[in-house]
């Protein structure tokens, strides 16, 4: 013999809505948000200091045990007749932390432009659930050389993953 029950709505005695964990489903590693921003226009790093690129997400955890996977991915190249470096980072501006860095050496022969496609991914625990910031910033190491970071695909992905 089989039973259905049938409700309009679940609530916890103090009248808010249960987790899963509440109602004792286990749910660790499953993806429980995503949010993405992308690029539409080149930018420009000439300056020896972090600069933003313009990529940020704010994202809300569901609980303090939730971790965030990160998955920037961006397209770098010189502009200019030099070896130049630039350095990429993953910050947490909700706390002033760097996540994650990368560094890139572009090296442009005569007039051959120098390209790459990066990216940085990672698994942060932030530890709370006050909304959390991510930014991806550059730094461009050499003095005369302009770094793009936006002619190919450029985009930040932040994945809630339940802890």
């Amino acid at each position: 013999m089989s039973s259905i029950i049938k409700v309009d709505q679940i609530q916890l005695a103090d009248g808010s809505t249960p987790t899963a964990g509440d109602l004792g489903l286990n749910v660790t590693g499953g993806v429980l948000q995503t949010l993405q921003d992308k690029l539409t226009s080149q930018v420009e790093f000439t300056a020896s200091a972090w600069t933003d690129s313009g990529l940020e997400i704010s994202i809300t955890p569901t609980a303090s045990t939730s971790k965030f996977l990160i998955n920037a991915v961006h397209g770098v190249y010189a502009n200019d007749s030099s070896t130049a470096r630039l350095e990429t980072r993953i910050f947490r501006s909700s706390d002033s932390t760097e996540v994650a860095k990368s560094e890139w050496s572009l090296y442009r022969d005569g007039s051959t432009y120098k390209s790459a496609q990066t990216g940085i991914c990672l698994l942060d625990a932030p530890n709370t659930t006050s909304t959390v910031t991510y930014k991806l910033q550059a730094y461009n190491s050499g003095n005369t050389v302009s770094f793009q970071v936006g002619k190919d695909n450029v985009t930040l992905t932040v994945q809630e993953i339940a802890g």
